[in-house]
């Protein structure tokens, strides 16, 4: 019997954020999925509650941190992970290599100098990249269309983190209206995913919002769920359905709150940009730890 690896779930209630510890029972060694800095957004101040939450968990369970991982360079909610590594310096921060085109598109409008040999993390991911996480194997599966640096990482012991890609199957997928997401790509990239998982992998999703309070708050689906349930995905849908409803709805969608802040940190890693006085970061910046 293949030995699972434990996962924590940390839920993040006011950006609706799946964050994770997930850890190799044997070895200890633990990696951070997601993870959320919290902001008020009245007052522009930044705290480490769920930071702190996640912290918690690594020490309650005695696990070392190895990696503090992202799925993508998120658009509503600000990463906890420059913060984290504060605390824990050799754990190394990892994203995929296309980082580079989502900072490349998005420096410029908030006024930041962009350098490609002058990034924030530790690793650049490539897809089909395979790394440990103790006595785990786990496999970098490129999965872009929400934007163009989404990964998903898998575990052999038949489980992958998804990030916004695929979310519960009452829910559906991400939208791919923001610059670099591409409805056809997203579609092209679950079919790829489906192709790599097996029928009862274990897939932990980014965000749930328990459909406005409708049901309980949900994480973990299966492949199996998604060809028959999800409401985007399923055996039925077609590609040309599926892209025509994405682009339709994605239409019809407002910014998140936090992306302005979100987007001028995230595409550094989690570090606060320098107040420039023109287009720097729109919100007053206070840590409160």
């Amino acid at each position: 019997m293949v030995q699972k690896a434990e996962v924590h779930f940390i839920y993040e209630e006011e950006t609706g954020t799946a964050q994770y510890v997930v850890a190799d029972p044997t070895t200890r060694k633990a990696m951070i999925i997601d993870s959320v800095l919290n902001m008020n957004i009245s007052t522009g101040d930044f705290t480490t509650k769920s930071a702190k939450q996640l912290i918690k968990i690594l020490e309650d369970n005695n696990y070392e941190l190895q990696w503090i991982l992202e799925t993508h360079i998120h658009a509503d909610h600000v990463t906890a992970s420059h913060y984290l590594k504060t605390k824990f310096p050799n754990a190394l921060m990892g994203i995929s290599e296309h980082v580079r085109q989502v900072r490349k598109l998005f420096a410029p409008r908030y006024d930041q100098v962009y350098d490609e040999n002058n990034l924030f993390w530790d690793k650049y991911f490539v897809d089909g990249e395979v790394f440990d996480l103790g006595d785990f194997k786990v496999h970098v599966i490129g999965i872009p269309g929400h934007t163009p640096a989404d990964l998903g990482f898998y575990i052999e012991d038949d489980s992958i983190f998804t990030g916004d890609s695929v979310f519960m199957p009452d829910v559906g997928t991400a939208r791919c209206d923001f610059p670099g997401g591409s409805a056809e790509t997203l579609w092209a990239s679950i079919q790829k995913l489906k192709s790599k998982i097996t029928k009862n992998t274990r897939i932990y999703v980014g965000h749930d919002y328990g459909l406005n309070g409708k049901r309980e708050i949900q994480y973990e689906t299966s492949l199996d769920h998604i060809i028959s349930q999800n409401v985007h995905l399923n055996e039925n849908v077609q590609p040309e359905q599926f892209i025509e409803m994405r682009k339709t709805r994605d239409a019809t969608l407002g910014l998140p709150r936090l992306f302005h802040a979100s987007i001028q940190i995230n595409i550094m890693g989690g570090q606060f940009p320098v107040h420039n006085g023109r287009t720097g970061i729109i919100y007053p910046v206070a840590l409160i730890d």
